[in-house]
């Protein structure tokens, strides 16, 4: 090939590449920005490893997409994520398993579908109260206040409902929802401490203060209210159209989930650590995350026992047959329940 021709062949390179004959070229050249959400937490804390130690962008390197870009947002409970999620204003949500099972409900089969992408920590909670009336679920009475991230949605109201509906019969389960007010856990701790508030539904590190604060005891902790069974305190759930759009991110952000669990596994001072760094918080976070009762896995657990019970109270429609069909097919090789 003489000069005049290599040249010829190099213009028309340049210039197809200019025009977008070159999709998959060109597709790469944009950044892909991923939205992520959490609340707060113990349970948020492999979110927080995948922050600082860029697991995401690493792992989107290895599936070869250079591009990614991470956005990480607060917020203080699974309603507003999913108004985030719906709005194509956030990409993954780090809350409630029973939100997730919601979201997926409401948005089955539409263009704004929602489905569960793996679980994340397995961490009871814990109903605390300032009144020593109150020993039961039955003490309490009109005036008291429980508060709790979202009212009516969030796995802390579902359990409350469980219980209700055994203590006061299953056409009561919603006996104790307009005693329930809507607080993020930081805040709620604080309105405990103050009396502000006759109750707390929490969870570590919040749940360590409260218990040590003079005044307060347990009322009961979600071990009990599930008969002794493990569940998923915090999942991860996105968009349908993110997960079909940009596939190799989606496997990005479950390796990078996989690993950051394994990170709290092997590493809980360092953990901790970042966790500190993050939140500043001075509970004793390691002692917390040497725990037996708090652990971090990617499979789910007790889904279709909350989407049962769901269902037979008529707050989702569809019952699923498997914990799977809440779930992307991605997650369906996880040893969940």
């Amino acid at each position: 090939m003489n000069t005049r021709i290599r040249l010829g062949v190099a213009v028309a390179l340049v210039s197809a590449a200019a025009a977008g004959f070159f999709p998959m070229a060109a597709a790469q050249a944009a950044d892909v920005e991923v939205r992520i959400a959490r609340q707060f937490g113990i349970g948020y804390l492999p979110t927080m490893v995948m922050e600082q130690k860029k697991l995401l962008e690493k792992y989107a390197k290895k599936r070869g997409v250079d591009n990614v870009k991470t956005k990480w947002i607060q917020l203080s409970n699974a309603a507003s994520m999913n108004d985030a999620l719906l709005s194509g204003n956030l990409d993954f949500a780090s809350g409630a398993l029973t939100a997730a099972i919601i979201s997926w409900d409401k948005t089955a089969g539409s263009p704004s579908e929602l489905r569960a992408v793996s679980g994340e920590s397995v961490i009871p909670f814990t109903l605390f109260t300032n009144n020593p009336r109150i020993k039961s679920i039955r003490d309490f009475k009109a005036g008291d206040q429980i508060a709790l991230p979202a009212v009516k949605v969030t796995t802390y109201a579902i359990l409350l409902q469980m219980e209700a509906a055994k203590e006061f019969g299953e056409k009561n389960f919603n006996k104790l929802d307009p005693l329930t007010v809507s607080m993020a856990h930081p805040d709620a701790m604080q309105a405990l401490f103050s009396k502000q508030i006759t109750a707390h539904f929490t969870w570590p590190p919040y749940a360590y203060a409260e218990a040590e604060h003079a005044g307060n005891h347990k009322v009961l902790d979600s071990t009990q209210i599930l008969d002794g069974q493990p569940m998923s305190s915090t999942v991860i759930w996105g968009r349908k159209k993110f997960h079909d759009e940009h596939p190799q991110v989606y496997l990005a952000f479950v390796d990078a989930m996989r690993e950051a669990i394994a990170y709290i596994k092997n590493n809980k001072a360092a953990a901790a650590k970042i966790y500190k760094e993050q939140t500043h918080s001075k509970e004793p976070i390691e002692a917390i995350l040497n725990d037996p009762h708090v652990t971090f896995d990617l499979a789910p657990h007790d889904t279709m026992k909350f989407a049962t019970f769901l269902h037979k109270i008529g707050t989702i429609k569809h019952q699923p047959a498997s914990w799977k069909d809440v779930f992307f097919p991605e997650a369906h090789d996880l040893d969940g329940s």
